[in-house]
Order: structure tokens, then sequence, then C-alpha cells
């Protein structure tokens, strides 16, 4: 069917038999790549944690309530993220959000 169809397209079967049999052995394959995928990573961090001398740094987070803005380093003037311009990627991503789902559901 094109892409544009006036007329609704009847429901597409996914796949064939072959398919329904091989998707558990792909899902189990993908299960156990994430597995060793996330364990070689924590290899690889502490490996880095100790290269770079910050073995036992714990990272925090937490807001500050004295926080106002940014300061410049050369001048010390200070800089503000401007309102609008958060707005202004807020709403982009909620309208690339919509798409996406309007896409996928249609």
């Amino acid at each position: 069917a094109p892409l544009f169809s006036p007329a609704p397209s009847p429901p597409r079967q996914y796949g064939s038999p072959v398919y329904a049999a091989l998707l558990p052995f792909y899902a189990a394959a993908i299960v156990l790549w994430g597995s060793y995928f996330l364990m070689l990573w924590q290899r690889r961090r502490a490996e880095l944690q100790v290269a770079w001398g910050v073995k036992h740094f714990e990272p925090r987070s937490f807001e500050r309530p004295q926080f106002q803005c940014w300061h410049n380093k050369s001048t010390g003037e200070q800089r503000y993220y401007p309102e609008w311009r958060r707005l202004a990627k807020r709403a982009l991503s909620l309208l690339v959000t919509l798409l996406q789902t309007v896409f996928l559901v249609f």
C-alpha cells in the first residue's frame, strides 16, 4: 500500500511462522547481550575510575536554592538561561513526541 493511501488498509500480519518461532530466541539474545554489555561497561567504568583517581568519588546531585545564574569566567558578568528558550525547547520536544505518537498509531 502507498504511504499515504486514502482508503484504510487491512491490519498487517507481521512475519511468518518461521518469524514467530525465532522471535523468542531473538528476545533472549537481546536480553543476554544487554546483560553482557552492562557487565563490560561496569568493568570499564571501574578501570577509568582507577586511572583517573576518582575511585572513591560519590556523585551527589542536589538542588541549590541559592543558584541564580552562571558567571563568565573571563569577564565576571552574569549569564542567565532565557526562559523563552527553555519553553521553546520544551514545546519542540512535545511537538516531536506528539508527531511520533501520531505516526505510530496511524
